[in-house]
Formats: C-alpha cells, structure tokens, sequence
C-alpha cells in the first residue's frame, strides 16, 4: 500500500504491505460503512421487509470484503434510505452461485464487482445513475 499524495522528497512512493482485512477495514471507514461487507446480518430493513422510501428491499450487493465500489454501493443506498442486502461472494459460496446466475441470464459478464441486482436489473460496478434509473424503473 503506498500514498500516492506523499512521495519522498526524490519523488519514489514508499510501500507497505498490509493485510487485506486491514486494508478493508481502513476502505470501509472512508465510504462511512461500518463492520466488514457480509460479515453480520443486513444493517437495513432488507429482512424485515420494512418499507423505505423506495418500499421493502429489492436490492442486493453481490462484492466481497476488500472490494471499494462495493462499499462505495453500499453507502450510496445507505445515503439514499434503500433498504439493501448485502452478499460476500468470497465467504458465502451460494451468495457466488446465484450472482453467476442472474448475471447468466442477464446476460452480463461476473469478471467484476460489485454486481448489483436492483429490483430484476442486474449492475455491473457501482454507477450511481445506473442505480438511480433501476430504482425508478426504466
């Protein structure tokens, strides 16, 4: 890991290595999402089916711990009062299986997370827009 805005003075980057929970646990403060993505059950309504100002939970984040546009996702729909579920692809091998499948069907490639199901349309990485135009429908 190296910052990028903090060269030494003959201008090479220093680097550390730092384990990938580490690393995680530092990407998910800055996005404002707390504990590990998957790691606890849903912090929304999503199981209780409460309803939002979008209505009960429609959306699911497939991604995995380390994964930044993932919690960057998680923290838009947070911000937005989407009630959402949240699925680790690493740790949970049916979470896996079942985002190969609607991306199968949806005929959209699984070389990249998060991949997001928003009520039926399936999202590769995280666009806000994209989010916004699933929630609305069109």
């Amino acid at each position: 890991m190296t910052n990028l805005r903090a060269p030494s003075t003959g201008g090479a980057l220093p680097l550390r290595a730092v384990r990938a929970e580490s690393l995680a646990t530092v990407l998910l403060a800055r996005v404002g999402h707390e504990g590990p993505l998957g790691s606890a059950a849903p912090t929304t309504a999503a199981d209780s089916g409460a309803a939002t100002a979008h209505g009960p939970s429609q959306v699911i984040v497939y991604g995995a711990s380390w994964c930044s546009a993932c919690h960057q996702a998680a923290a838009y729909l947070t911000r937005r009062h989407v009630a959402f579920i949240e699925k680790d692809i690493e740790q949970d091998a049916a979470a896996a299986q079942e985002m190969r499948e609607k991306a199968r069907r949806a005929g959209v490639a699984t070389g990249s997370i998060p991949i997001l199901d928003v009520r039926g349309h399936v999202l590769v990485g995280f666009s806000a827009e994209a989010i916004d135009r699933a929630l609305a429908g069109s």
